[in-house]
C-alpha cells in the first residue's frame, strides 16, 4: 500500500492499469473494500481520467466487490460526459 500511496502522488497515468489490477485481484487493501479512500483507489482518482478505461474494465469483473470499488472510483473521476446525463 505504500508504493500505491507514492503512485498517487506522482499521478502517472502508465500506474493506473496495475493499480486496477490490485483491485480485481483483491489486494486493495480488503479490510476496506466498501470506502474510497483506500491508497489503491486514492492513487486512481489522482491519475483522473487517464484512470477511466482501466477502471472501466473492473466493471466486468464477476465480484460484486470489485464492481463496488470501480463505480465509486469512476464516480470520484468524473467526466464531462457523466456530468449531463
Amino acid at each position: 500500500m505504500t508504493i500505491a500511496k507514492g503512485l498517487g502522488r506522482l499521478a502517472d497515468p502508465r500506474a493506473a492499469e496495475p493499480l486496477a489490477d490490485l483491485i480485481a485481484t483483491g489486494q486493495s487493501d480488503q479490510t476496506s473494500f466498501y470506502r474510497r479512500d483506500t491508497p489503491v483507489t486514492e492513487a486512481l482518482v489522482k491519475i483522473g481520467p487517464a484512470a477511466r478505461p482501466p477502471v472501466l474494465t473492473l466493471l466486468k469483473e464477476k465480484h460484486t466487490d470489485t464492481r463496488i470499488i470501480a463505480c465509486n472510483v469512476l464516480k470520484q473521476i468524473g467526466s464531462k460526459r457523466a456530468s449531463r446525463h
